[in-house]
């Protein structure tokens, strides 16, 4: 569809709790075939407070594989996603403390993550 890509190349200049990051280099992509499918999600809303609707904007071509995790890194819920469907779902956060938590997507081409704030 006529859009250039290009690679950029990052790294760590001071690692700390605020790492900066500078730019090593830049250059056109090659060979690139098609556009790169990103299977992000979106949490709405966020923060929550009863209820939270996650959802993908494309179907996805492969399975795939819900998990929610506390700040403390415990599994709080999982779920497998079937292939070509796109995810529409609703979190059971009822019952859940406020804080942090960290929803993950895994599927074939990556795994997305998400930072979801419970606020009662």
């Amino acid at each position: 569809s006529g859009r250039a890509y290009r690679q950029v190349t990052f790294k760590v200049v001071r690692a700390s709790t605020k790492s900066v990051f500078t730019k090593v280099e830049e250059e056109p992509a090659t060979a690139v075939a098609e556009p790169i499918v990103s299977h992000e999600f979106r949490l709405k809303p966020n923060p929550a407070t009863h209820e939270c609707l996650m959802f993908t904007e494309q179907s996805l071509p492969l399975p795939a594989h819900i998990e929610v995790y506390d700040g403390s890194g415990r599994l709080m819920y999982e779920q497998q996603i079937p292939a070509s469907e796109q995810i529409s779902s609703g979190l059971p956060i009822q019952g859940w403390p406020s804080g942090v938590y960290f929803v993950r997507l895994s599927t074939a081409v990556g795994i997305f993550s998400r930072k979801l704030i419970i606020s009662r």
